[in-house]
């Protein structure tokens, strides 16, 4: 079916066995497989006549976290030797991680199309500030709707939308007698930008219904 003949498949099978780590039971029933290993068997058909085109269906579905590294490695492999690679995926970390370009889908229409570095330059910079012994202390309001804070166990979590801001909200921090632990930049994430493109092509149909 890949065009290969007889020797070359069988050679190229059980290196792409081996490959995916499969290579200890060469020949066990598919039935007896988990649905990591038939996972990881079809991943191994897929490239075993070493394509130029390599379209996954949700390829580290099942897979623990061994064999999710393992498929991230084959995929970057692939990547890198100039194979294009498409593939669809519910996991966003793995696709903000691994591709170039990512399109949105929903509802069967394409919501959204951007490269890697649109997703991070999308929105504002958001600011986390980790601190103790805040919460007596009550926000200025002059901060509405660009400070947030949330009380956890260890203490309390500021989330600042305007980065420009930030020295001023660390000086009232430190005067209101808490201990700043950390301060962390948070960057536009794909679930971020997910969450955009879908709430805007939901708003659309209801437009649309309502029209």
């Amino acid at each position: 079916m890949s065009g290969l003949g007889a020797r070359d498949a069988h050679r190229a099978a059980r290196e792409w066995i081996g490959r995916v780590g499969l290579g200890e039971r060469p020949s066990l029933r598919l039935r007896r497989y988990s649905k990591g290993m038939l996972q990881r068997l079809g991943l191994a058909a897929a490239l075993v006549h070493r394509p130029q085109l390599l379209i996954l269906d949700e390829p580290m579905s099942g897979l623990d976290p061994f064999g999710r590294r393992d498929v991230r490695d084959l995929i970057l492999e692939q990547k890198s030797n100039g194979v294009s690679v498409l593939f669809s995926s519910h996991i966003l970390p793995d696709v903000e991680l691994l591709c170039d370009r990512v399109a949105i889908l929903f509802g069967g229409r394409l919501s959204r199309l951007a490269t890697a570095s649109e997703v991070m330059q999308a929105g504002n910079l958001r600011i986390e500030i980790a601190c103790a012994g805040l919460a007596t202390a009550d926000l200025p309001s002059a901060w509405n709707g660009l400070l947030r804070r949330e009380e956890r166990a260890d203490g309390s979590l500021l989330t600042l939308e305007d980065e420009e801001l930030l020295n001023e909200v660390l000086a009232w921090v430190l005067r209101s007698g808490a201990v700043v632990r950390s301060v962390t930049p948070q960057r536009t994430s794909l679930e971020d930008l997910f969450l955009g493109a879908t709430e805007r092509a939901i708003g659309l149909a209801d437009q649309r219904r309502s029209a």
